[in-house]
C-alpha cells in the first residue's frame, strides 16, 4: 500500500524511478538515505514500492510492442505469518481503516494475480493493482 500513500516526490525523482536504466536506478541524490536518520527505512520501503508503481507505468509500452503486459499487485495487511505479527503492531490500525473490516487473506492475492494472468484483463497493462481491503481509498478520503 505505502506506494500509493501519497509520495510527495517531485516530478524529476518520480522520472528517474521510472526511467533510469537499472544500475543507474540508485544514483540520484534523493536516494542517499541515511541509515542513522530514525525516519530512513520507512521512506526508503515507501520509496521502493512507490519506484516499483512507476517502472510498471513506465515499461507498459515496451512490453505491449512485444505482444506483453506488465501490472503489480500491492498486497494491503495479509494474513501470513510475518502480517499476523504486523496486525498486532503497527498495520493493526489498517485493519480498523478497512472499509471491508478484515484482514486479507493469501487467497485474496492469488485471486488478483489469477485475474490478471488470465485473458479477462487482456486490455489491462502498467497498473498496480490495490489489494488492501480499501485502506488506501479510506486513508484518503475518510470523512
Amino acid at each position: 500500500m505505502a506506494g500509493h500513500m501519497g509520495s510527495g516526490l517531485p516530478a524529476e525523482l518520480e522520472r528517474h524511478l521510472a526511467r533510469a536504466p537499472r544500475d543507474q536506478l540508485l544514483e540520484h541524490l534523493a536516494l542517499k538515505i541515511d541509515s542513522a536518520d530514525p525516519h530512513g527505512p520507512p521512506r526508503a520501503y515507501g520509496l521502493s514500492k512507490r519506484g516499483n508503481i512507476l517502472r510498471v507505468q513506465a515499461s507498459a509500452k515496451a512490453w505491449g510492442r512485444v505482444g506483453g503486459r506488465v501490472n503489480s499487485v500491492s498486497p494491503g495487511v495479509i494474513s501470513t505469518s510475518a502480517g499476523r505479527q504486523e496486525i498486532n503492531g503497527p498495520a493493526g490500525k489498517f485493519i480498523a481503516m478497512s472499509p471491508v473490516g478484515r484482514v486479507g487473506t493469501p487467497q485474496d492475492v492469488v485471486n488478483a494475480v489469477a485475474f490478471l494472468a488470465s485473458p479477462k484483463s487482456s486490455f489491462i497493462t502498467g497498473n498496480d493493482i490495490l489489494v488492501d481491503g480499501g485502506v488506501v481509498s479510506s486513508s484518503k478520503w475518510d470523512n
